[in-house]
């Protein structure tokens, strides 16, 4: 999730709370939460707001459509 968060640390929009204890993820992400939250608004913009982040990632792309 770095590299989708760096600008907004940046500009002090986001505070990172763990500097010390990041963690590198490789492989396939989920977006979990309780079912009856799913469709609550701020579950939404988030979604969206993660989505479009990984549309825009052309590094993402590129591994994404890859063989594997």
């Amino acid at each position: 999730m770095q590299p989708y968060v760096e600008r907004d640390i940046a500009s002090g929009l986001l505070m990172e709370i763990f500097p010390g204890q990041r963690i590198k993820a490789a492989g396939e992400w989920y977006l979990v939460c309780r079912q009856d939250r799913a469709e609550q608004e701020k579950v939404r913009i988030f979604r969206e707001w993660m989505l479009a982040e990984i549309a825009a990632d052309t590094d993402l792309v590129n591994t994404r459509n890859s063989p594997n």
